[in-house]
Formats: structure tokens, sequence, C-alpha cells
């Protein structure tokens, strides 16, 4: 925990509910809170989903049902500026005061504080609102980790009276998400523990020493400060030898400091005794108040407590992705590892500073390759082997060579003895061959393979030139040919044979198996127009995969990119800001400023769209049915970063214009509909994007009337005779 919070915390007084002018609503509790901690939520509820925020259920459950809840960054609300005044009509006159009527009376010292309060709430930060369903005691409200991140907040609620516009609001309270741990700034392993106060200088750490003390259990002292994070309420757990599990004292893994001695590790001689694989070493991991964890520490190392028994029960070395499994170590293992691993069983009695000598031996050279990784056992069971090995071990490419047996081997060292007396193998085979050329790294991609070619299918009649890779737009509803040149190094294509192309076009796969090679020197792969169309423009990917039963390790040409203007071009639907609703509609709210603005559209970024280009937005409207307005404003891409991206634009055209002839009179109230289209000229061509279409409701209602957005009164339905 940031160690200033703290201190936020403890001088954190919320305000009484009678500081509020009416009565405010009493404080609601956070599901997941640290105790002693008020507003501090632990570790596993600031990373859950959501937080449940308890509210307790007012007397009269029938004042209100509609509750939003408003979180804002941590202020000091005493200190809050006064609301601003509000903006005045320059065109209205200032009237003068009545002397007949009383002024009403200065607001209060806790008025002013109350209504600065309310400003801020409503200004900044997030709020959301809930409709309650079910009042019950209390009302539970679900607080998304999306509205609180990591941070101090205060938090309120509003509970609104249904079917009005009044309110009233709870007393502000501390929310405080904070997941830094102890050693995290910056985020290091705590430095390893230090050996007992007690024990003399030149001693041995042994079992006699531990009989020397409280309850048998040795005092290890840490270095754990405020700098680095250390605050009241802090625990640790801690870890002894072979186990990745914190060991216990009594039931609770969670040791507390002890006041008396400061921060430190108590180790029992009863969890040595129980360690049996040989390692003897102590680390520790530390948790603040709402259980956000340090990386685990250093380790000690307390190899005089080893009893030194012999090592046993040796087992074969596995082969990960080998040996349990296929046998086989391919150019996708290679990759998948960084080479090979190997994983050594665990050895009952092994000490962490145990060697263990392990080999690698290909047993197809005269005389055979050996690779050795000398590993303390300390270190892991883990054992790679890189890319580099991998390939001195297969060596050179030949035609007809693929899989190279290998033998995984090891022993265990202890200084000058050696366990067991004979090494226990694992044999596995190697197998780096490739269809096609040599590779050039270690994934799946060869450059030297030769890009795919694609090019349309023309009638003889049709003698315009053909541009590699390009589909114009004269070769609408014609299909086009990939062309796959053979590659020229070794392996040969001659001495490969028979192998298998798969082209890849836009999602789609076209096998084509070579038995023969053709006078061309390349293989053709016809792409149907249908497969075209469906993949669409402006640009497509192509590449091709090569493969053999001869070698398991498939090759992929890079890519190629291919041009696409025979397919019609299409963009995506612009977007009418502050549309509301499902489906979505266009009132006089959507006007900026509401009512007597204008609409602001969003153009969508397209691949057809480039800086100083022109685009089209039409506005189309309809009565009932029936086309009553088509607008038309042109706008310019104002940047590379707009085409890619999007802008928003000001549609200057007065709701007069766009919404009142949808809405002619009071009988087609429900009858308005708009569609808003986008176009642009590309390469020539005319690129529309897809309409987005809107109910439009162009008035807002009153006691005598419905009127327009601008004011006018909506005339009356005509009557039937």
């Amino acid at each position: 925990m940031d160690r200033t919070n703290r201190a936020i915390i403890d001088s954190f007084v919320e305000r009484d509910v009678d500081f509020y002018i009416p009565q405010a609503f009493n404080p609601g509790t956070l599901a997941g809170e640290v105790p002693g901690y008020r507003g501090l939520l632990t570790r596993a509820a600031s990373r859950s989903q959501s937080t449940i925020f308890n509210i307790e259920l007012w007397l009269e459950p029938a004042i209100g049902q509609l509750i939003d809840v408003q979180i804002v960054p941590l202020v000091n609300l005493d200190t809050l500026p006064p609301p601003p005044e509000p903006d005045k009509d320059p065109e209205e006159e200032e009237e003068e005061d009545d002397p007949s009527v009383t002024p009403a009376p200065p607001l209060t010292e806790d008025q002013k504080k109350a209504a600065a309060e309310n400003y801020y709430f409503d200004t900044n930060g997030s709020r959301f609102r809930r409709q309650v369903s079910s009042l019950t005691d209390p009302i539970q409200v679900d607080i998304p980790q999306g509205f609180r991140p990591p941070g101090l907040y205060l938090i309120r609620y509003k509970v609104w009276e249904l079917g009005a516009k009044s309110f009233n609001i709870s007393v502000p309270q501390l929310l405080i998400v904070d997941e830094t741990s102890p050693y995290d700034q910056p985020r290091i392993s705590p430095p390893r523990p230090r050996l007992p106060l007690e024990l003399p200088a030149g001693a041995t750490l042994d079992e006699a020493f531990f009989r020397t003390q409280p309850n048998n259990m040795a005092f290890f002292p840490i270095d754990y400060s405020e700098a680095q994070g250390y605050a009241p309420g802090d625990k640790l757990a801690a870890y002894f030898g072979s186990s990745e599990e914190p060991y216990a004292i009594g039931t609770d893994t969670l040791q507390e400091f002890d006041a008396s001695r400061g921060p430190g590790i108590y180790l029992p001689w009863d969890v040595v005794q129980a360690e049996t694989g040989g390692v003897y070493t102590l680390t520790y991991r530390l948790y603040d108040a709402g259980l956000n964890p340090s990386e685990r520490s250093l380790s000690l190392n307390l190899n005089s407590l080893a009893q030194a028994p012999v090592p046993t029960e040796f087992r074969a070395p596995l082969v990960a992705l080998a040996v349990p499994g296929d046998g086989l170590i391919d150019r996708a293992d290679v990759v998948t590892q960084r080479g090979t691993t190997m994983e050594i069983l665990n050895i009952p009695n092994a000490l962490a500073t145990d060697i263990i000598d392990l080999q690698l031996i290909s047993t197809s050279f005269t005389p055979p390759i050996t690779l050795s990784r000398p590993t303390p056992v300390g270190t892991g069971r883990f054992i790679t082997f890189d890319s580099d090995a991998m390939d001195t071990l297969y060596g050179g490419r030949a035609v007809g060579k693929n899989r190279v047996p290998i033998v995984a081997s090891y022993v265990l060292r202890r200084g000058t003895n050696t366990y067991p007396a004979v090494a226990l193998e694992t044999p596995f085979d190697l197998d780096l061959s490739v269809p096609g050329p040599n590779p050039t790294g270690p994934g799946p991609v060869n450059t030297n393979l030769p890009l795919a070619i694609v090019r349309p299918v023309r009638p003889a009649s049709d003698t315009a030139p053909i541009t590699d890779n390009h589909l114009e737009a004269r070769d609408a509803g014609r299909g086009a040919i990939a062309r796959i040149p053979y590659w020229t190094g070794a392996v040969l294509p001659a001495d490969s044979l028979p192998w298998t192309y798969t082209l890849h076009f836009a999602g789609k796969h076209y096998p084509r198996t070579v038995t023969t090679l053709s006078a061309s020197g390349y293989e053709e792969i016809p792409i149907s127009f249908n497969d075209i169309k469906a993949a669409g423009g402006p640009s497509q990917i192509a590449y091709y995969t090569i493969t053999s039963a001869a070698s398991g390790n498939p090759q992929d040409s890079g890519p190629t990119i291919v041009k696409i203007d025979s397919v019609i071009m299409q963009m995506d639907p612009p977007e009418v800001l502050r549309a509301s609703g499902t489906p979505a509609t266009l009132t006089c709210d959507s006007l900026s400023p509401p009512s007597t603005g204008r609409l602001s559209v969003h153009i969508s970024g397209s691949e057809y769209l480039a800086a100083n280009q022109t685009v089209s937005v039409r506005y189309q409207g309809f009565a009932n049915g029936v086309s009553v307005v088509d607008i038309s404003k042109n706008f310019v891409v104002p940047n590379d970063v707009a085409a890619r991206n999007g802008w928003d634009v000001v549609f200057d055209e007065s709701s007069v214009a766009l919404f009142n002839p949808l809405t002619p009179n009071r009988g087609s109230t429900a009858t308005g509909s708009a569609t808003v289209t986008v176009s642009t000229v590309y390469q020539g061509q005319t690129v529309p994007s897809r309409p987005t279409t809107y109910r439009v409701r162009g008035y807002k209602g009153a006691t005598s009337r419905i009127n327009y957005c601008e004011g006018l009164a909506m005339p009356a339905a005509p009557t039937t005779p």
C-alpha cells in the first residue's frame, strides 16, 4: 500500500448527515473493504470485475428507486472553490430589484460548502445510474471495475424520486483502490533474510541452536522499512526448502510481525525437519493490509542444516513436446521453446548445490556430437539447449535427410561423487529438415521462397497491359491466377519432388501437389472471382505454404500485397453524434446546442480516404416513408490521422430544414426517419458508405401544444371531412 494512503485513511472524517439541508443519506459500505481501513479495497476486491456498494434502505422505500453513483478524485471538500455563476443572456435586460419582495437570505458557510461539493461531484469523475427493482436492505449496487481504476476517490450516491426531478445525496466517503505492494517502487525482489542476531559470530546454524530458542523457533530479521512500503498491519508468508507453498505457524500461513522484534521471520525446527528434498533455503513474500504481494525475496542458503542423505530414486529425463509424446522435436517445437527443454524429475535428498550434468548426444555422427549443460539443482529442474545447439546436433542439410537420433542423459554430482553409477538416458528424434530451399530463420517464413504473383485472367480480346498483383476495375467479374515460381537454391526442386503448394488468399486455401516440374518454371493456381469479391478491396494478402511427406516442417513464403480494384468499394457507415435510444433516434437534444444548433456527424476512417480529399455527407429525410428532404454537404479530410481513424464534422443545416418537413403536423409525430451516408471519389470511382438509418423526433411537448425544436408550434393534424 502506498505509505501516504494510511495517513489519508486515518485523517479522513466523513461529514455528519445533519451537515446537509435537508439531512443526507448515510454513507454506504463497500464489499471487500479491509477491516480497520475505511474505504480501502482488498487486492481481491480491487481486481474483481465489480464491487458491491451496499446502501442502507431508507425509511420510506417509495421515495426513490433510481440511484446515481458518483465517483470523483479525492479532494478536501472543505477547500473547494464555489461553483461558477450561471451565464447571463447578454440580450436580457437586467431587472431592477423589487423593494416589496424580501430578498433570499444569504447561504451559510456550510451551505456554500455543500453547493461546492455538489458542483464538484456533478462536473468531475464518473457516474452511472441503476434502476432498483428490488428494495432489499441493504440495496446492492455493482460498481464496474472500469469506474474505479487504481486511485483515491470520493464516492456518494443520489436517490431520485420517481416521476420528479427531486433527489437527495449521501454523505461522501472514501474509496481507495491501491494495488501497490511492498518493494514496488521500483518492483524488485526483497533482500534475503539475515541470520539470527542471537547466533554467535563464527557459530554454525544447526539443530542445537534452534533448541535454545523459544518454542524451538529461530528469528531471521529482514530489511523492511517505510521506504520499502512498510505500514502497520503488514504480514509475510515464509517459504523453506523445496516446497512451493508457505509453511504455517499454527494454522496460518501469513505471519504478523512481532512488534517487540520488528520485521522478521520465525522458522520452527519442525519445518526444517520436514524438508525431504535436500534444499535448505529461506525466502519470504510480503503482503500489505490489502493483501497486495511483493515479489518473492532473494533466498538465504542454510546448507549447514543439511542432513546429508544420499540422493535416490533417479528417473530418466523428460523431453518437452517429445517424451512423453511423439518422440520427435521438429522446427515448430524448437521455435516454441527457443531450443529444446529437458525436465529432471524430483530427486529425493538432492541438495540445492548438487550439480545436474545433462548431455545431449547426436549419435549419427562419428564421433558422436555431445553438448553438456552442468546446472545446480537449486536453479530449477528445467534445462534448455538453445536453437543454435539444436542446429549443431542436427548438422547440415542433405537430400533425403530428415530424422536424426538424439540421446538425453544425466548424472548428479555432489563434490567428487556421482549418482547414479550409470547415467539415465532418454532417446528421441530431431528433425530440422524443410521442403524447398534452405530456411532463413527459426520460424516458418522462408525468404528464399519466391513470392507468389497474382495476375488477372483476361480474354484474348483485352490487350491492355497487365500489372502484376493488381486486379483493375476492368477485371470485374473475372478470376485471377496465382503464379508461384520455383526456387533456385539447394535443395533444388528436382531433388525435392513431390511436394504440395497451398496458396492462402483472403482466408481461403488452394492446394496444388507438384509431382513433375513445369517447363514454364512456375505453378499456376486459379482464384475465382467469387472468392475475390468475397474478400473485397482495396487490398489482400497472398502467400503460400510448401509441405512434403518427407519433412514435418512446413515453410511459408513472404506475403504478396494484391491491389484489388475489381470489386465494388464501400466505406463504413457514418454516425450522427448525440443520437439516443434504441432504435437510434435524432431529437432536439441531438443538436448542438440542443434545439437551436446543428447535427455533428462522425465520418469513419477508411482506406479509401486521404488527407485533403473531398467527402460528401448526404442527409435524406422521410415522412411516412416518402422522401421530403435531400441535402448534401462537402467536407475535406483534414489529415492522414483523420483519414485512418475518422473525424467529426458539423452538418451546417438547421432543424427547420432537417426535421420539420418530416413531421408536418401532430398526426405524423411517429413517422419521421432519415438516412445518412458518406461518399468520396477514389481513383476515379465513387465509393459510397453503408447507410445509417435513424428515427427522427424533431419536436418537444409542452402543456398546450407540441413545439418544433426551434420553438414554432406544430400544426394540428388535418381533420377528415
